[in-house]
């Protein structure tokens, strides 16, 4: 045992949630558990947010894919379509490692629990695809990891929209 060590908790800030908002992520671990309750199946992803004041720091998320609970499966289900759109996953999933390691585009909201008996929480709300500047951000980023570490590289961009008139939806519209 080390003498050298030395922590005054009054000289440091204690971790806080995220802030909600949007962030671009992926899922860095990811594994099949059975719920407290034992009924069923859920995955266990591990996100990290992959850039800005917040790069690196964790937000965790269970699915529970098979529950005799079908509210909270269908919910899971609805979640885990929307991951596989947003990291352009088309065919049948047997193996939950093809989530890893490709970024997207996260809507985080902070959780407050109503009767004060936990802190507040992370969740992860909604899974989108990156837009056309996240994706080329994330592909420089990814260039200049390459370099250094070997990393997957980032998943591609979402085809551009096909309608960008006036009556196309504003998310559609593009950005000068």
């Amino acid at each position: 045992m080390t003498l050298d060590f030395y922590f005054d908790p009054e000289q440091q800030e204690g971790s806080k949630p995220i802030p909600a908002g949007d962030y671009v992520a992926q899922i860095v671990e990811v594994d099949i558990r059975q719920p407290k309750s034992g009924d069923g199946h859920m995955l266990a992803l591990t996100w990290k947010i992959c850039d800005g004041e917040y790069e690196n720091r964790q937000i965790w998320q269970t699915l529970c894919y098979q529950h005799s609970n079908t509210q909270a499966q269908d919910i899971a289900r609805k979640m885990l379509k929307d991951i596989c759109v947003a990291l352009c996953i088309t065919e049948h999933v047997t193996d939950p490692e093809v989530f890893k390691f490709k970024p997207a585009r996260v809507r985080i909201s902070i959780e407050v629990d109503k009767y004060g008996q936990y802190d507040d929480q992370n969740r992860i709300k909604r899974v989108r695809p990156l837009t056309e500047a996240d994706a080329e951000a994330a592909e420089a980023k990814s260039a200049t990891a390459v370099s250094s570490t070997a990393k997957p590289s980032p998943a591609k961009p979402a085809p551009k929209p096909t309608t960008n008139g006036p009556g196309a939806a504003p998310w559609k519209r593009p950005t000068a």
